[in-house]
Order: C-alpha cells, then sequence, then structure tokens
C-alpha cells in the first residue's frame, strides 16, 4: 500500500503511475492548497468530492462510511478506503490528522510530494520517499527523486550520493514557463481561465477589485481560482511563453518523469 501526500502535479502522476501499475495507492492533502494547474491534478477533488484525470479518479472518502456509530474511528478510515478501492478509486484524505490516517491504514510505502517542511518521517514507512533537492535522503526520507529541471530529472538519490546545488549545476533545460504575482494581498477573482491566450498588460484577474495584469505574452496554463484569499506577492497564474497548444490540459514529462522514478524506487523495493 503507497501513501502519496499531496495532490499538486507530481502527487496527481505518481497516483496514476502507480495505480496503473496495480499498486493500492490512497492520497493526503495537509492543508488542501489548490495549485495554479489545478484541472490536471486530483486537488479539486477536496471542493468537488471527485476528479478524473487520465482516466484515473481520486474521491473524498464516504461521509455516510465516516459518520457510523460502529467501530473505531482507524476502522471507519479503513472501511472507508477499501470501499473506494473497490470501485477502482483513489481515496483522498483530507482534514484529517496524518498520523491518525497512518496508523490506520499502515501504508508501506510513503510519498511526499508537498514542498517545504516534510510532511513525513522517515521512521513512519519501510519506505519513505522524498522530492530532492527539499526532502534529504538518509534525514527527511530513505531516497529522493531529483526534481530540478535539468539532467539530472528522475534521478534517484540514495543517502550520501546527493547530487549538486541548483546554484552549483548550470546545466538547465530552459524553463518555458513564467508567473505573474499579486502585489497586494486579498480576495481573488480570476477573468481568464487555462488554456487562453493572454497578452502584455491584459488583465488576469482582481485583487480587491483591481486588476492585476500580465507582464507577459503567452497561454496561460494555470491560473487561480477564483475565491481565494491570496497573500501579497504570491503567484495567481502561470504563462506558457511558447506558442499555444493543448498541451496545457495535460501533466507534462517534468512530472511524468519524477512519477516513473518513484515507481521504479517503489517496484526496486518490493523485489
Amino acid at each position: 500500500m503507497i501513501c502519496i501526500i499531496g495532490v499538486n502535479e507530481i502527487a496527481t502522476a505518481a497516483a496514476i503511475t502507480c495505480f496503473h501499475s496495480g499498486q493500492r495507492v490512497w492520497l493526503y492533502s495537509r492543508n488542501g492548497d489548490m495549485p495554479l494547474r489545478y484541472q490536471v491534478t486530483f486537488a479539486e477533488a477536496i471542493h468537488q468530492d471527485v476528479k478524473t484525470v487520465e482516466n484515473v479518479t481520486a474521491s473524498l472518502l464516504p461521509p455516510e462510511l465516516l459518520s457510523e456509530q460502529s467501530g473505531t474511528q482507524a476502522e471507519r478510515l479503513a472501511a472507508a478506503t477499501r470501499f473506494l478501492w473497490q470501485d477502482r478509486k483513489l481515496p483522498l484524505l483530507y482534514q484529517i490528522d496524518f498520523e491518525t490516517a497512518r496508523e490506520a491504514l499502515q501504508p508501506e510505502v510513503i510519498i511526499d510530494t508537498e514542498p517545504g517542511d516534510p510532511v513525513s518521517r522517515i521512521d513512519q514507512a519501510a519506505l519513505v520517499i522524498g522530492l530532492h533537492p527539499g526532502h534529504r535522503a538518509g534525514e527527511h526520507c530513505h531516497l529522493s527523486i531529483a526534481g530540478e529541471l535539468n539532467y539530472h530529472l528522475g534521478r534517484i538519490c540514495l543517502p550520501g550520493n546527493e547530487l549538486p546545488s541548483p546554484a552549483a549545476d548550470k546545466h538547465f533545460f530552459n524553463d518555458p514557463f513564467a508567473y505573474c504575482q499579486t502585489p497586494l494581498e486579498g480576495l481573488w477573482v480570476a477573468l481568464k481561465s487555462p488554456g487562453e491566450e493572454v497578452r502584455y498588460q491584459e488583465a488576469l484577474g482582481k485583487v480587491n477589485d483591481i486588476e492585476i495584469r500580465s507582464p507577459y505574452d503567452g497561454q496561460i496554463w494555470g491560473i487561480c481560482h477564483s475565491g481565494r484569499f491570496m497573500p501579497a506577492r504570491s503567484s495567481v497564474a502561470q504563462i506558457y511563453q511558447g506558442p499555444a497548444s493543448d498541451a496545457y490540459r495535460d501533466l507534462g514529462f517534468r512530472e511524468k518523469a519524477i512519477a516513473r522514478a518513484m515507481l521504479e524506487a517503489v517496484l526496486c523495493y518490493k523485489q
């Protein structure tokens, strides 16, 4: 059984890849953050109950099973998770303490994809996989997967085998994306949708009725959901600066490369 922490693009790609290989997978979201490219992630299941990406569906646990009076909380969590697996869906646990969920479901493998401080600890599963460089092998996890956009992408990092820091390694691919930030905090209302083309100084949305304009030409691949309170200097849109296409609908090569490396690590562990 595999627990994947996060509902971002990498977590979604890892969940789909592991699911197609026959693994039992459940997802855990710490804070319900909605990524900019929400349309290609399982994050929308937090607000819509279910979300399908690449013909794989993630679902929140059925509330009627969690509210049953019989059994302990751990037994109800396990029963609700099994119910969704039998329906060929990926269970998504949200607003549940991670340690409670972990003790109830006892995953063999934990894959932590969330940025910042790791949610998991190295002693919480037989195999804990993190994302380099934020998660250090041997300290936060047993191994980590290189996630930087360079020629190390997807490499499995073991303890004592760390990769060069991004500052020391100049061999990066060109990043075709630019990000638009809001200079002030407030309630965000989007005026554009993923896939739309945008021109320099065209309004992307509003914060407290003040227009936030694009500093770039390009195609919108990700944009914040309306109704979110945005801190100052936070990203509200991801803009692709290459030719417009339908590729915004799909997970990218970076996420898929990381996901395949994560599956490789899982399969090697299970041999």
